[in-house]
């Protein structure tokens, strides 16, 4: 059976950079596929990069940079897009990617991987920001501390039923 790339059968587990800044890539074993076969990467809120379509993802401060890793121990850059300030935060989920700001939330879409489509945004009082997603909303806990100035600690949760228009349903601190 020919394997289809690195997301069919590993996962994504390390990234480093050699002295002249390539990523090098670390691979273990793969979760479970998602629905209809579809691979996604793991990560967890505060997570800086996400494997998904057979790309890695990755922010830092301003952007987000697409990798193309189909190839095993071949990561091929694709593209870097400006998407704003304060950036920290990237999460995968189903075609999309949610990406937290200190002062709010993106989603992107990706229809085509190596170019992700900015599909909405929101805004909130400057702090720190990670976001995890579901199928029906976005969870954006909003923290306070030395490095995300004087926000606040809250829960904030957004309706994506439709994601061009993320409704914010409830807060609580």
């Amino acid at each position: 059976m020919k394997q289809a790339g690195i997301l069919s059968k590993r996962r994504l587990s390390s990234c480093f950079f050699d002295a002249t800044g390539n990523p090098v890539f670390s691979n273990a074993a793969m979760g479970p596929a998602g629905p209809a076969g579809a691979v996604y990467g793991t990560g967890g809120s505060m997570a800086r990069f996400a494997a998904l379509k057979e790309r890695l993802f990755t922010v830092d401060g301003s952007g987000l940079s697409v990798f193309n890793i189909a190839a095993d121990m071949k990561p091929e850059f694709v593209k870097r897009k400006q998407i704003g300030w304060l950036i920290e935060t990237i999460y995968p989920f189903k075609e999309n990617l949610y990406i937290g700001s200190l002062n709010g939330m993106y989603i992107y879409d990706l229809v085509n991987p190596d170019d992700p489509t900015q599909l909405s945004s929101v805004t909130h009082v400057r702090s720190c920001d990670p976001v995890v997603a579901n199928e029906t909303h976005a969870f954006v806990t909003l923290r306070n501390g030395t490095r995300c100035w004087d926000g606040v600690n809250e829960l904030q949760v957004y309706s994506t039923a439709s994601l061009t228009n993320p409704v914010l349903l409830k807060n609580t601190q």
